[in-house]
């Protein structure tokens, strides 16, 4: 794992900026008015190309594609005897993307009036998915050469940003959501990248970073935060 500096520090912001704006979007009329006016507008769009494309993201995305990709990602990682990895990736993408659903549950938002699915609304677990895959694809690329990284980082933005508009478009979120689901994932991925040399303690030595392939790979980068 990558260290990040002041990781504390910038997991606390982001989860409190997520509580945050779950609370004030619930619990106050700040944002209501703004909210729903966007949202509405996206949601009008629901038709023709847009619609289509708001459909594949909501199934790419969708937690039934979500378990099969962590176990594409994390099988295909133990099978090239990468376990290290592979336990490490899972552990970032599976806990970042399902923790969403502690705070849904906290936070209990309803879904706009005009949604087709049922459940609480905020934060958005398929952009959560999004969010918590385009950060493990990000750690899996580290030592990967810039050009590749740029360009990962650019598709999975913009793969990101398709997938909160396509949640507001195709009415089954508010447009605060998607962007409470960002906050709230990049936080919690951030406070388990910082606290993995702890709990890898807890790991057996075959699945430490200092076993197997993955110690040929050199010291850990350091990333700004």
């Amino acid at each position: 794992m990558p260290r990040i500096r002041c990781w504390p520090l910038l997991s606390a912001v982001l989860i409190a900026a997520a509580v945050a704006l779950g609370v004030i979007s619930t619990r106050t009329t700040l944002l209501e008015a703004a909210d729903q006016r966007l949202s509405e507008r996206l949601h009008t769009n629901d038709q023709g190309l847009i619609g289509v494309l708001a459909t594949v993201f909501d199934v790419v995305f969708s937690p039934v594609a979500g378990l099969v990709i962590a176990a594409v990602l994390v099988g295909g990682l133990a099978l090239a005897r990468r376990v290290p990895q592979a336990v490490q990736s899972g552990a970032v993408l599976l806990i970042g993307w399902l923790s969403a659903a502690v705070i849904k549950r906290i936070i209990a938002r309803p879904r706009p009036e005009y949604a087709v699915q049922s459940g609480d609304s905020f934060p958005s677990g398929h952009t959560a998915l999004a969010t918590a895959l385009l950060i493990t694809v990000c750690l899996l690329l580290r030592r990967s050469s810039r050009d590749v990284q740029d360009t990962v980082v650019i598709c999975g933005v913009l793969a990101l940003v398709g997938v909160g508009f396509a949640r507001a478009t195709i009415g089954a979120h508010y447009f605060s959501d998607t962007v409470g689901a960002v906050l709230w994932t990049g936080g919690v991925c951030v406070a388990v990248i910082g606290m993995w040399p702890h709990l890898e303690r807890f790991l057996p030595v075959w699945a430490r970073a200092d076993s197997g392939p993955d110690r040929s790979a050199g010291p850990a980068r350091s990333l700004p935060g």
